[in-house]
């Protein structure tokens, strides 16, 4: 196909796309740290109360600005639109993007949904190389021989943070520790429909567990939130392949270099 741009516009076009591909390749395209809170304003429908909420949950995540705000809008339209079920975070650490929905059902939802927390609280599980490329196995040798594990964090470090800081009824909070594979299929029975289900499990493995046991459950219209899909090869294999299988149809909408979210049919 031969251009039809003018040759002035070509090469800025250009420039432009080569700061992109540096600032993906770097893992930082379209991603604002929230270190430098006070200077960001992107325009979003609710970034005044989301950057409220940031204030409450900053020390207890590493999620980009983009992505933390764009949390809160989610929570807020399922609760605008009445939709039914709980609030399920698989891969959780600290607790922040967890406080970060519930916050957002605190301030936009009549009532309080079901939080579920899915994580090993023991770190990150090892990725396999053949499936989860580079990038993975990198991040794992990086970590030094006398820590306990790459993002190790507690549940009681969530809970303080959601029920003890933010005031969120601790009735409503369940917390399932251990790896996907052995929690999921338990407690798949009594999670009920879920209204936003965010998926931060970082490998191939994880990411395929999660949506195999929980995709289901999702309600029409409920949010599907993957925070991995553009850094780590094996999430974002995971994903296509689910999707390829079940929601062909499924369009994923951008956040930052790479979190995604699609709204399910």
């Amino acid at each position: 196909m031969v251009s039809t741009l003018r040759e002035p516009l070509v090469a800025p076009l250009r420039r432009v796309r080569d700061r992109l591909r540096n600032s993906v390749a770097n893992g930082t395209g379209g991603s604002t740290s929230i270190t430098s809170l006070a200077a960001v304003h992107k325009g979003y429908d609710l970034e005044a109360p989301a950057r409220e909420a940031i204030a409450h949950v900053g020390t207890h995540t590493q999620l980009s600005y983009e992505r933390l705000v764009t949390l809160y809008e989610q929570v807020a339209y399922v609760e605008r639109r009445g939709l039914p079920g709980a609030l399920v975070e698989c891969g959780v650490w600290r607790g922040g993007a967890s406080a970060m929905m519930a916050l957002a059902n605190l301030a936009e939802g009549r009532a309080r949904r079901p939080l579920h927390l899915f994580d090993s609280f023991e770190g990150m599980p090892q990725p396999r190389a053949d499936l989860d490329g580079p990038a993975a196995m990198d991040l794992m040798r990086s970590a030094s021989p006398s820590s306990p594990g790459v993002n190790v964090a507690s549940p009681q470090e969530a809970l303080d943070l959601i029920v003890g800081r933010i005031g969120y009824p601790e009735s409503s909070v369940t917390v399932h520790k251990g790896w996907f594979e052995d929690t999921l299929p338990l407690a798949r029975d009594r999670l009920g429909p879920i209204a936003v289900l965010r998926i931060d499990g970082d490998w191939y493995e994880s990411t395929r567990t999660v949506f195999e046991q929980l995709y289901d459950l999702v309600a029409p219209g409920g949010v599907v939130v993957i925070d991995d899909y553009g850094h780590f090869e094996g999430c974002r294999r995971a994903t296509d392949e689910f999707l390829g299988r079940h929601a062909p149809d499924a369009y994923l909408h951008y956040i930052d270099y790479t979190g995604r979210y699609l709204i399910k049919s």
